[in-house]
């Protein structure tokens, strides 16, 4: 029903949800299909296997798994995010009303929204092929020279439309979020009930951080220099940075201002007992205790998990880049 009124009001799922089928390990089908889509359409023009002079086989590479890499995972994420709505329904956070149709605003955008998103892809992808070809005339005839020029110069764009709206999508998500943790309830001693806020803010990183570690890809051959992926790392650095802050960071700040004042009050009820601690010493002994447990509270809304899930995140980029150069090297030094 939810559904039906965001679609009176000019949103549909988003097409990058639709290319996931909605049965048993969809997402696994979706990878497959993509990987082997992607695969054809840039080895048809010769691009992996080296037919093709002006683009070498990594970057052909790179279009095939970022593509087949994000979609899924996409999916995942906007899951994720769902099921964090739920939970915060059963904690008590959310009237049912609420998460369902946060729900739908999480996977359902505007055809607006869309065309503003193709036309940032389209400059972020001329922007990085400026600097891979060096000049607009080659980047402009690569459409009509012949086909696999036009595979070459379409293959970049495709991908920068895939990025530019899952990140933006996901930042429109972590915006909502942090929207709603300024004004759900928060309770000093219940943190767990806040959980979700922080599972989320580290499953939409998942994304950013798997598409930067697949950069790597395209430096293998040593053609491609680094600083031609930086109109790809540059946004996406900055929208990783936003996932993870937003939907926490007004959360951190006032577990920590409900923690101090909840502090302060115990130490005034403490101050007041020790003047004469033998009137009530079960009191202040209840007293000291409670204000050690609450000194220890989490001033974050994440537990040891969240935690361990997003350090293991963070080092996924630079092990990639790392085995990718060691990987150059290795080749090098068979081939010489």
């Amino acid at each position: 029903m939810e559904e039906g009124k965001e679609k009176k009001k000019g949103l549909g799922r988003l097409w990058i949800l639709r290319l996931v089928p909605d049965v048993r390990f969809g997402r696994w089908f979706s990878f497959l299909g993509l990987f082997v889509f992607m695969t054809i359409f840039v080895e048809s023009a010769g691009l992996l296997s080296r037919d093709y002079p002006l683009l070498g086989w990594p970057i052909a590479l790179f279009f095939v798994c970022i593509v087949a890499y994000i979609i899924p995972v996409f999916h995942f994420v906007t899951e994720r995010s769902q099921a964090a709505l739920i939970e915060l329904h059963q904690n008590g956070l959310l009237s049912a009303e609420e998460s369902a149709v946060l729900s739908v605003r999480v996977s359902h955008r505007s055809w607006a929204w869309v065309l503003v998103n193709l036309t940032a892809a389209t400059v972020l992808w001329f922007s990085q092929s400026w600097l891979l070809t060096g000049e607009i005339r080659i980047l402009v005839n690569g459409f009509y020279r012949n086909y696999p020029s036009f595979v070459a110069t379409f293959g970049p764009w495709l991908v920068w439309v895939t990025v530019t709206c899952t990140v933006h999508a996901l930042v429109d998500n972590a915006r909502m979020f942090r929207k709603l943790a300024e004004k759900v309830d928060v309770d000093v001693l219940n943190g767990a009930s806040l959980i979700p806020f922080g599972r989320m803010a580290v499953s939409s990183t998942l994304l950013v951080i798997g598409a930067q570690s697949l950069f790597s890809i395209m430096w293998l051959d040593g053609d491609t220099s680094v600083w031609t992926t930086i109109p790809g790392l540059a946004p996406t650095t900055v929208a990783l940075v936003y996932l993870f802050v937003a939907p926490v960071w007004p959360l951190h700040q006032r577990l920590k201002r409900a923690k101090q004042e909840q502090l302060s009050m115990i130490q005034q009820k403490i101050n007041q007992l020790s003047s004469d601690p033998l009137q009530d010493v079960p009191g202040l002994a209840t007293l000291l205790t409670f204000r050690r447990e609450v000194a220890s509270v989490a001033e974050w809304p994440m537990d040891i998990s969240v935690l361990t899930r997003f350090s293991l995140y963070l080092v996924i980029v630079p092990l990639t880049w790392i085995g990718a150069a060691l990987i150059e090297n290795v080749v090098d030094f068979f081939i010489a």
